[in-house]
């Protein structure tokens, strides 16, 4: 074992875990059968500082010790690793570049493609994309900031079954909406928005529910989308959260007006084959990619006198980096072995379980009185003045006074007011540690499949991801600019690559924020810095960039969608449909380019809301958001895809069912968020620690409304009362005679403002022979593989109970194949099916009749 050549060598030892920790460290080790790292070579008891590797240069304020990286360093760092300027001139830059690139290629299709920019193509697209373009659109249209960002939280929350749940139950919701996007080529050809099929089968009633609906959908979407892009571009530039609001849709804005839906979709590749390179460098980094040589056992070298110099340098370094699937198992397990951290909890700190030395390395210790021992980041407690030297002895002190002992500070230097610390763990606070086993997963194990809090996450990701699919016209959209022959293959292509992002960069990055022992906070976790951190800590800066890179091609690329989408809406479904039903194609041109600034504009200021209300509590996060949007909207999902789907239901059936499914899916909400306790912890919640036992319920505020319970209630209700009230309404309808099935040849009444012909789609791909044997198939792989996403493959590793190092090491490399299996798949396929319109271009030779995407 590594760390018992360490011992037997005599060292050499880290700074902060000498001989006789290191020993307790092995023995631990050792019981747990790891072998494959050097738990030595990790200070477990000081987490990683991310924002120190960052080197942002905006410390507050420094302790006595500069490690590798100031990874011990106390300071306040904002973790921001480019300067201001650079942050706005990435936000704004990327804006104007993809407005110009856009626009070229759009003019390029209309010289070359035979592309015509009218009304009917700025909001369809001509309605002829290919299967490859379509998959890739879908893949980024799905990829939101939560994806990058959220994803990875739920992995340092719940373990591997974070991920799983993530993008298993986001990506079924793709996989069945093929089916959807079948129907709308068989019964509503013609249709430029979903509310346009609601008014002709349910009228103005139905059709203003849905509306609110449909932009409340886009509303919580493109909030998400702010949400984690000015958090991350906060930490990572320092820019205002409230100029990231306003500036992010900028440059969305800027390219969706010149091009459309046509530009958006061509930006669409760019950005979808951009995060897929990145996330294949990063899973390359974590699973193959291994340290340097202080990271390797030392196997005698350094008494050898083979380069013992070197030997003993480097193994005076932290190891922080991983390499295979095998060490990030053997670095969790140990993690989940180590007592937690934080007086709340019977292990209290680790003294005397690691070693004997006299520092108390407790994080949050308390005076006498029961008050907090103040720690570096509560500057206002320290005094003007301190003795040289003070012991840390939070655990018998009396109750401070101005002089007396303060938090572990050992230190304090007036002439610079720094403060010194005895030990680096006394810079940090219990939050900041990932010490012990994991609540409510089998064995306390990040690594096993039987976690009740991770399927009550998957659960609500499920309900509220129907939501945000079949009730967000964007997704639509889509479907109605995809051919025939695309729309169902592409969904399913779209979906099975999309799987990949969250389940792959989550397990890598979210695992390795654990791994790695970075300082994370559950706060930085839920606001989705979890991945920046682990990039941070494994590339160092470029790691970072990497991230931010990802995260504005998943941000301008859904907030595209999400623009052109609500100026459709606000065109056909306000303008259209209220103020001028005769107005021409010119107009509604017109008023959409205006939806997109107008809704642009909303969107910066709903985001600076969301902002506003997370200052007032730091609870208020992107989870926090995520995790309601299936109460806010689940319950329109079965009465739009029965709009589509079945002739039976009714009006007054649909948006009863609309209504009062989400007015009770509110009251489960409150009422459950009102048994939950004040911290918003669970009252049966064991291994939270001996606050949850001192619960005190009924409380209304951020941490109980976010209670996962409570949640889960609200998304629950919201989905099945909704299904419940308008079946029942329904039946009553049609059993008394009030109501008839719907005739579907109504529906093909939906006209187009300008007929133009649909170029380069035969007119066989429209006819009932080919469109049956499309919806047979997509019925087909849709059901079955949403069946074996949701319950085949969990079932089958439900015996696996917490996973060995080789079931890990299995299940990892499933996940590795499958990111470069998709990362080829998506961006060659677009090229490879409109290499006949690429060559045009690049020969310089028109085409009379556009033929492709």
């Amino acid at each position: 074992m590594a760390c018992q050549a360490r011992l037997l060598n005599g060292g050499p030892y880290i700074p902060y875990v000498p001989e006789d920790t290191c020993r307790a460290w092995c023995d631990l080790a050792t019981s747990l059968g790891i072998s494959d790292i050097d738990v030595c070579s990790i200070d477990w008891m000081a987490p990683v500082n991310w924002r120190a590797i960052a080197g942002d240069d905006k410390g507050e304020y420094t302790t006595g010790y500069k490690g590798d990286h100031d990874q011990h360093n106390g300071g306040n760092f904002t973790g921001a690793f480019m300067p201001l300027w650079a942050g706005y001139l990435l936000v704004c830059g990327f804006g104007i570049m993809f407005s110009i690139i856009t626009s070229i290629m759009v003019k390029l299709e209309q010289t070359y493609g035979g592309l015509v920019l009218s009304s009917e193509n700025f909001n369809t697209a001509g309605r002829n994309i290919k299967t490859g373009l379509t998959a890739s659109v879908i893949v980024s249209q799905w990829t939101w900031a939560a994806t990058l960002l959220q994803s990875s939280n739920q992995a340092s929350q719940y373990g591997i079954a974070g991920p799983f749940w993530y993008a298993a139950g986001a990506t079924i919701q793709i996989l069945l909406f093929g089916i959807l996007a079948i129907e709308i080529k068989k019964k509503a050809p013609n249709m430029h928005t979903f509310l346009e099929m609601v008014d002709i089968r349910w009228g103005k009633a139905a059709h203003l529910t849905f509306l609110f609906f449909g932009i409340s959908t886009n509303l919580i979407v493109t909030g998400m989308l702010l949400q984690g892009g000015s958090a991350v571009m906060t930490a990572c530039s320092g820019m205002h959260p409230v100029a990231a609001n306003f500036l992010i849709p900028l440059g969305v804005v800027l390219y969706t007006w010149f091009g459309g839906l046509k530009a958006t979709f061509l930006a669409s590749y760019i950005h979808t084959a951009v995060i897929m390179i990145c996330l294949v460098v990063f899973i390359t980094y974590v699973y193959a990619v291994p340290g340097d040589y202080e990271c390797d056992a030392l196997n005698g070298l350094c008494t050898s006198g083979y380069k013992s110099a070197e030997c003993t340098e480097d193994h005076t370094k932290q190891c922080e980096a991983l390499g295979s699937a095998a060490i990030l198992w053997e670095r969790l397990a140990f993690l989940t072995a180590l007592p937690r951290m934080g007086a709340a909890t019977p292990e209290g700190g680790l003294k005397g379980a690691v070693g004997t030395n006299d520092v108390n390395i407790r994080t949050d210790c308390f005076f006498s009185n029961g008050t907090l021992c103040p720690l570096d980041s509560d500057v206002g407690y320290f005094p003007s003045a301190m003795p040289a030297t003070i012991k840390c002895g939070c655990a018998d002190a009396t109750p401070w006074l101005a002089g007396e002992s303060i938090g572990c500070a050992t230190g304090y230097d007036s002439a610079t007011a720094t403060y010194s610390f005895d030990h680096p763990a006394g810079c940090y606070h219990d939050g900041d540690y990932h010490h012990g086993p994991v609540c409510d997963n089998r064995g306390g194990s990040f690594i096993t499949m039987l976690s009740m809090d991770g399927l009550m996450f998957g659960i609500i990701n499920i309900v509220g991801n129907f939501g945000t699919v079949f009730v967000d016209q964007s997704y639509w959209q889509s479907a109605i600019a995809a051919r025939p022959s695309a729309a169902h293959k592409g969904y399913l292509l779209g979906g099975m690559v999309w799987f990949t992002i969250p389940m792959a960069l989550a397990t890598a990055l979210g695992l390795s924020s654990l791994a790695l022992n970075v300082k994370m906070p559950s706060s930085e976790a839920g606001a989705g810095l979890a991945p920046p951190a682990a990039a941070i800590v494994l590339l160092g800066k470029g790691g970072g960039i990497m991230i931010v890179l990802m995260l504005f091609m998943a941000i301008t690329s859904t907030g595209s969608a999400e623009c052109i989408a609500v100026g459709s809406l606000l065109a056909y479904d306000v303008y259209r449909k209220y103020v001028k039903p005769d107005c021409t194609g010119a107009e509604l041109l017109k008023m959409t380019r205006y939806g997109v600034i107008f809704y642009g504009c909303v969107s910066g200021c709903f985001g600076t809301c969301l902002y506003a209300a997370g200052l007032s509590d730091d609870r208020f996060g992107l989870g926090w958001v995520y995790n309601f949007m299936g109460t806010m909207i689940g319950s329109a999902v079965w009465p739009v895809a029965a709009c589509i789907l079945m002739p039976r239901m009714t009006a007054a059936g649909a948006i009863t069912g609309a209504w009062g499914g989400m007015i009770l899916a509110i009251v489960a909400w409150i009422a459950t968020a009102a048994t939950r306790c004040s911290n918003g912890m669970d009252p049966d919640d064991e291994c939270a620690g001996a606050d949850s036992f001192d619960c005190d319920t009924g409380t209304l505020d951020i941490g109980t409304l976010g209670n996962l319970k409570a949640q889960l209630a609200g998304s629950l209700t919201a989905l099945g009362a909704s299904f419940i009230l308008s079946e029942l309404v329904t039946a009553i309808q049609l059993s008394t005679g009030a109501a008839k099935l719907f005739d579907w040849e109504i529906m093909k009444g939906i006209k187009r403002v300008e007929l133009d012909k649909d170029l380069g789609v035969p007119d066989e791909e429209m006819s009932d022979e080919f469109l049956g044997p499309a919806q047979k198939y997509i019925f087909k792989y849709g059901m079955g593989y949403t069946i074996f996403l949701i319950f085949i493959w969990p079932l089958a590793v439900i015996t696996w109970g917490v996973f060995t190092k080789s079931m890990y090491v299995l299940w990892a490399s499933v996940v590795f194949m499958w990111g470069y299996a998709a990362a080829f798949a998506i961006c060659a396929v677009p090229i490879w099916e409109s290499w006949d319109t690429i060559s045009a271009v690049l020969t310089c030779k028109k085409t009379p009749v556009k033929a492709d995407a």
